[in-house]
């Protein structure tokens, strides 16, 4: 009895003086599979073997250069089942919702943009957003030379929560498609009220070496955060 009571009274005190956060769960994210869905978690993947340093020029959510403990992007989601007429899907805590093209993201051009999983350490916190009230973290879509792909500010979600494929918008909805022979340089011409908060629209390099158009789709008003 006198055990107990001594045991109960040591719980006690580690509860008292427990570190803030002690016990909570760690910031996760999600890669949806065929059949499970796979969780890490961010010390699971500060500690992977491909985890790097970056230094992204022009951050596209900072407006500044920016430096980052990140994953390659292809690295990471290498295991993700991916049909022809797919993309990859990613979606934040927030609801907003970004679709990435498989041939962007997985690219085998060292001459082109280079997509990365930023990570923020729970003891280095990113700074906050000009004009919001939170960090970018836990897990941020980055990328090297995103000029050379005209990779989009909505291809650079933040507070990414999960990654899954999905339905491309063209294999959904044909009428969207663009003919494969149309000049790159004729997409400037496309009225700037065709992009809203719920598309947008991203000219992205085809393996063709030309340009094909792909969807955009946003379940929140802040695909517009960065314009």
């Amino acid at each position: 009895m006198r055990c107990l009571t001594l045991l109960t009274g040591l719980l006690s005190i580690l509860l008292v003086w427990a570190p803030a956060g002690w016990g909570a769960s760690q910031p996760a994210i999600e890669i949806v599979l065929r059949d499970r869905t796979v969780t890490l978690s961010r010390s699971e993947l500060l500690h992977r073997a491909d985890l790097t340093e970056i230094r992204v020029p022009r951050d596209s959510t900072y407006k500044q250069p920016m430096s980052y403990r990140a994953l390659p992007l292809a690295s990471l989601l290498r295991g993700l089942p991916l049909e022809p007429d797919e993309v990859i899907e990613v979606v934040a805590t927030d609801g907003f919702v970004t679709l990435l093209p498989p041939d962007l993201v997985f690219a085998k051009d060292d001459t082109g943009s280079v997509p990365y999983l930023a990570i923020e350490p729970a003891d280095e916190p990113w700074p906050v957003i000009p004009g919001k009230t939170f960090s970018a973290g836990p897990f941020y879509v980055v990328w090297l030379r995103p000029e050379a792909s005209g990779v989009r500010s909505e291809q650079w979600p933040y507070m990414v929560a999960r990654f899954r494929g999905t339905e491309s918008p063209e294999h959904r909805w044909p009428a969207l498609a663009v003919d494969a022979n149309l000049p790159a340089d004729s997409l400037r011409s496309v009225p700037a009220r065709l992009c809203s908060s719920r598309s947008a629209w991203s000219a992205t390099p085809s393996t063709a070496r030309g340009t094909r158009m792909s969807a955009l789709i946003s379940t929140s008003p802040r695909i517009q955060r960065n314009t």
